[in-house]
């Protein structure tokens, strides 16, 4: 999986402040997938570092180190992972936490701003947590100080989703006027229920609270979802087991850029806990302490 790495690692506990404002850009939502553009190159990541890190985050078992907090944001609400949060995440046979994954999205949010700022393609794709719901508390993510591009204009909207144990990936193409959801699932899961009829019910829900967050954000915006098409897409990496899904939808947030995943990826289960590890790590303007030995590595693995 391609990824990329933040130009500064916090070694120290940093006081948040208030993003600054800035001028609104108006992505370009008929321009072709960002991942064609040089902003996008793929980096590729040092596998025996990538490994290291994992074995050294793993193997921490005193009980005053687990308690440590290593990740902390505050924007848009706070979130605080210790050590021992981001193990049992990563240990194999874990399913996703719904803190790390709302952290990683959001370290993928300030990546995208980063990678694309002074161009077209700043906000053609527009990220959500997967605590989506009630419009009025969902607002800041389509008009808060830190989205400094119109979410009106984005050519997609990703929004992961969390059933009963169980993880979807929801995409609103809002240039084509249609509704994707990548489901890492079989096409008929235990109770032998196809994707279409696991998700008659949820596709409705999670139109109806994009189209209430529209319209507060956007007066005048009056687009009707719930007749757009859908499409439940079957050409995407299946999970091997009952716990991977949570990182297979962290994978296809990073790689979908509206028609197929642009970077293939193992669905190791090892491997998908390794690739969001390291995504966790490179958080931008950490407000807690990381360890000196992973700060290096951290750096290694970018220098490489």
């Amino acid at each position: 999986m391609g990824y990329h790495t933040p130009t500064n690692y916090s070694t120290h506990a940093t006081e948040y402040e208030n993003p600054v404002e800035q001028p609104t850009v108006k992505p370009n939502r008929k321009l072709m997938s960002p991942f064609l553009s040089k902003q996008c190159s793929t980096e590729r990541m040092d596998s025996r570092t990538a490994d290291e890190l994992y074995s050294y985050v793993m193997s921490i078992s005193n009980e005053a180190s687990l308690d440590a907090k290593w990740l902390q944001s505050s924007y848009l609400f706070r979130i605080s992972l210790t050590l021992r949060n981001i193990q049992e995440t990563i240990k194999i046979g874990s399913r996703m936490d719904s803190d790390s994954l709302n952290l990683a999205i959001r370290i993928m949010f300030q990546q995208e701003v980063e990678r694309f700022q002074n161009t077209n393609y700043l906000g053609w794709r527009h990220f959500i947590n997967q605590d989506f719901g009630e419009a009025s508390h969902q607002l800041a993510h389509f008009t808060g100080p830190e989205v400094v591009y119109d979410v009106l204009d984005s050519h997609m909207i990703l929004i992961p989703v969390h059933l009963l144990k169980h993880y979807v990936l929801y995409v609103f193409n809002m240039e084509s006027k249609k509704v994707l959801v990548l489901d890492s699932l079989n096409t008929q899961d235990p109770l032998g229920e196809s994707r279409f009829t696991r998700h008659d019910k949820i596709k409705i829900m999670v139109s109806r609270c994009v189209m209430e967050c529209m319209r507060l954000a956007f007066p005048g915006w009056n687009k009707d979802i719930l007749n757009w098409d859908f499409e439940a897409v079957e050409n995407i990496p299946k999970q091997q087991n009952g716990d991977d899904c949570g990182f297979h939808v962290f994978n296809n947030m990073v790689n979908w850029d509206g028609l197929h995943l642009v970077n293939s990826t193992s669905q190791d289960p090892y491997y998908l806990r390794r690739q969001f590890l390291i995504h966790l790590l490179t958080l931008r303007d950490n407000e807690a302490i990381l360890p000196e030995y992973v700060v290096h590595r951290l750096r290694h693995i970018k220098d490489n």
